[in-house]
């Protein structure tokens, strides 16, 4: 009774190995990149940066691995068929949805960027308070505020966290090169992604 229903389908039918096998690809690409900014900006040691960037790495894909799976049973049957079918088969199928799917894809990658740099940001915080490596809050003394500074310490301007920059700048780099690898994927320029 099964074996007929079976017969037709294998094993690479049924799991998206190419997708599987991409996603380890960004991910070693994204550690990579990360760990070197998260060295440079934030003077860790070679392993420790890897780590976090891996850690950080492997939260931000699970995270948006459970937002894609709880969040698709919601969508429209034609807009489900649109994200099934290029997130497994790497191909659009004609429908109402591809006339419209540009500015929905821009929009969405710009909330995927700013998602996942808020998420890794966070994720770097608290990580370091867990492993508690986390940086002393500086207290200031209010009757010190008061007194003259002199006129460099006056003009000192917008004081940006090193943690969130070093984040940004990583997310960004590791972002941008990863969607050079979804250009060469798409376009097939590359012959190791044909």
């Amino acid at each position: 009774m099964f074996a007929s229903l079976f017969a037709e389908a294998r094993f690479s039918d049924v799991v998206p190995l190419r997708a599987i096998a991409f996603q380890v690809l960004y991910l070693l690409v994204a550690i990579a990149i990360e760990s070197f900014v998260l060295r440079q900006y934030l003077a860790l040691e070679h392993k420790v940066a890897v780590r976090y960037a891996a850690t950080l790495n492997l939260l931000a894909t699970c995270v948006g691995w459970l937002i894609f799976f709880a969040t698709e049973p919601f969508l429209p049957p034609a807009a489900k068929t649109q994200v099934i079918s290029f997130v497994f088969f790497e191909q659009f199928v004609p429908n109402l949805w591809v006339e419209s799917l540009s500015p929905i894809v821009i929009f969405l990658s710009f909330l995927i960027f700013l998602g996942t740099f808020l998420l890794k940001w966070q994720g770097l915080n608290y990580l370091e308070i867990l492993l508690g490596k986390a940086p002393s809050q500086n207290v200031t003394d209010p009757l010190e505020e008061g007194k003259y500074r002199g006129w460099k310490n006056q003009t000192q301007g917008i004081q940006v966290n090193p943690r969130f920059n070093a984040t940004f700048v990583a997310n960004a780099l590791s972002f941008t090169a990863i969607l050079g690898l979804l250009f060469l994927r798409m376009t097939k320029l590359y012959p190791l992604f044909q």
